[in-house]
């Protein structure tokens, strides 16, 4: 019998160990690669109430008003506290991940789970969702020097 097209086994079991092998780095390249570049929806959410403070603010200051979209993190909620001064310095915007009446009743909750940041806007004490179709609108009231915040449908 002629066995030239029979694969013997330890050549079968090498390339079993060779693609195990592949397998293997390829799982570690992914990871090593995630861990550096992937943020977590925390660090969105922190990132976000920054661009809010740094950017958004001083332009709805200067012309009344700014719109932006707010798209991360997504499926996550933002909110507008008052509060007595104790916990965030009396007026505060957070992000969160979630929208239950634990969190509307209790903001530290939101602090604990999501982001907050001090800063004089109200407008979303109900939690407006972020991501999808929406445009956010920072509005300035130069009368009372006070920011709103709400959404409108994006077309």
């Amino acid at each position: 019998m002629d066995n030239q097209g029979f694969l013997l086994p330890e050549y079968v079991l090498k390339i079993i160990i060779a693609l195990l092998g592949i397998m293997l780095l390829i799982y570690l390249a992914v990871s090593l690669y995630s861990s550096f570049f992937a943020t977590t929806d925390l660090e969105k959410a922190t990132a976000t109430l920054e661009h809010i403070n740094n950017f958004e603010k001083p332009t709805a200051k200067a012309k009344g008003e700014a719109r932006f979209p707010l798209v991360s993190p997504k499926n996550w909620y933002l909110f507008t506290f008052v509060d007595d001064g104790e916990w965030c310095g009396g007026s505060c915007l957070c992000i969160c991940p979630n929208q239950d009446d634990e969190i509307k009743k209790n903001k530290k909750v939101c602090e604990t789970q999501g982001a907050c940041k001090e800063m004089r806007i109200s407008g979303a004490e109900g939690g407006i969702k972020l991501g999808g179709k929406f445009n956010f609108i920072l509005n300035y009231n130069k009368e009372k020097g006070a920011f709103t915040i709400s959404s409108e449908k994006n077309e």
